[in-house]
């Protein structure tokens, strides 16, 4: 395991996570931190701002949209 993925693993904090999204070199590793982030989000604003950070028409932008609207109680037809 190299040392992002082993930084990633320690992050215990969503604060943490948002560190190493900013440090991160890769959009590899900047997607891989936002879907963690994704999926320890606990209120609307976390995953709001995952989709204000995730790539444009991508999954990872339609999975935040889809939890937004399932926060809300919106149904978003799929794309």
């Amino acid at each position: 395991m190299n040392n992002f993925q082993e930084r990633l693993g320690s992050a215990k904090t969503q604060k943490e996570r948002w560190g190493l999204f900013h440090q991160a070199e890769t959009d590899e590793q900047r997607e891989l931190i936002l879907r963690q982030i994704l999926s320890k989000a606990k209120n609307i604003g976390e995953i709001g701002r995952v989709h204000l950070h995730a790539p444009a028409h991508s999954a990872l932008e339609a999975e935040a949209m889809k939890q937004l609207g399932d926060e809300q109680g919106l149904i978003i037809p799929p794309v």
